[in-house]
C-alpha cells in the first residue's frame, strides 16, 4: 500500500496565521522588509530596459546581472524579517536587534541567496518558458531562509535541507507558491492607478511591502509545520 501523505496543515490556516502574526507585528515585519523590496523592486524596475520585446541577448545578461546583484543584496538583508516572521508565527514578541546578535548568519543568507537567486532568475529569463521554471526553484528552496534564522544552518545545508523538506508534498507548494504570487500581485495593484511615476512606485511599494510581510509569516507556518516532518 502507498504511503499516505498529507500537507500538515490546511490553506485557510496558511493565510489566517500569516494575517494574524502580520497584524500583531506590523512594525518590526515593516520595517525589516523596507529596504529588501524597496532595493528589489528598484532595481527591478531599473532592468526593465533590458527586458522589451525586442532585447537583444546582451541585454538579456544586462538585466539578468543587474537583477542578480539587486535581489541577492536584497535577500541578505531579509534575514531580520525571516526572524520576525518566525517569531510572530509562533506568537513570540518580536526583538527587532535579535537578528544582529548573530551577524554571521547574514553570510549565510548570502550564499543562499546567492544560488536561489540565480536559479530564480535564469528561470524568468532564459528558458522558452518562462516563470514555471522560476516557481519550481521557488518551490524546491522556500523554506532556506527560515533554516537560516531559525537554526543557524549555513547557506548551502539550508538549500539541501529546504528539498528535503518538500519532498512529496511538491505539489501542493507549487499550488500555494501561486496563490502567494496572486496574492503579492494584488499588493501593488493600488500603484497601478497612480500616473505620477514616483508616487506609483511608493505606493506599490509599500502595498508590496504589507503583501510580502504576510506571505513570509504565512511562510513561516508552513515551515513550522513540514520541518517537523524531516528526522536529521
Amino acid at each position: 500500500m502507498a504511503e499516505q501523505v498529507t500537507f500538515g496543515i490546511r490553506i485557510g490556516e496558511i493565510f489566517s496565521k500569516g494575517f494574524n502574526g502580520w497584524k500583531s507585528n506590523i512594525v518590526p515585519l515593516t520595517l525589516a522588509g523596507i529596504v529588501p523590496i524597496a532595493i528589489s523592486s528598484g532595481v527591478s524596475l531599473f532592468a526593465q530596459q533590458f527586458n522589451e520585446a525586442d532585447s537583444t541577448l546582451q541585454d538579456g545578461i544586462i538585466w539578468f546581472a543587474l537583477n542578480f546583484v539587486g535581489w541577492v543584496i536584497a535577500g541578505t538583508l531579509s534575514y531580520p524579517w525571516y526572524m520576525y516572521a518566525l517569531r510572530a508565527v509562533d506568537g513570540n514578541p518580536v526583538v527587532i536587534g535579535e537578528p544582529f546578535e548573530t551577524p554571521k548568519r547574514f553570510i549565510y543568507q548570502f550564499v543562499g541567496s546567492f544560488w536561489f537567486f540565480a536559479g530564480f532568475l535564469f528561470g524568468i529569463r532564459f528558458v522558452i518558458i518562462p516563470f514555471i521554471p522560476a516557481i519550481f526553484i521557488l518551490v524546491l528552496y522556500a523554506f532556506y531562509g527560515f533554516l537560516i534564522a531559525d537554526e543557524g544552518r549555513g547557506g548551502f545545508n539550508a538549500l539541501g535541507t529546504s528539498i528535503r523538506m518538500g519532498e512529496k508534498r511538491r505539489i501542493g507548494l507549487f499550488a500555494i507558491a501561486l496563490m502567494f504570487i496572486m496574492f503579492n500581485f494584488v499588493g501593488v495593484v493600488p500603484g497601478f492607478a497612480i500616473e505620477e511615476p514616483t508616487l506609483r512606485l511608493i505606493v506599490a511599494t509599500l502595498g508590496l511591502i504589507f503583501t510580502t510581510s504576510i506571505t513570509l509569516v504565512s511562510g513561516a507556518a508552513i515551515y513550522r509545520v513540514f520541518r517537523g516532518f524531516l528526522n536529521d
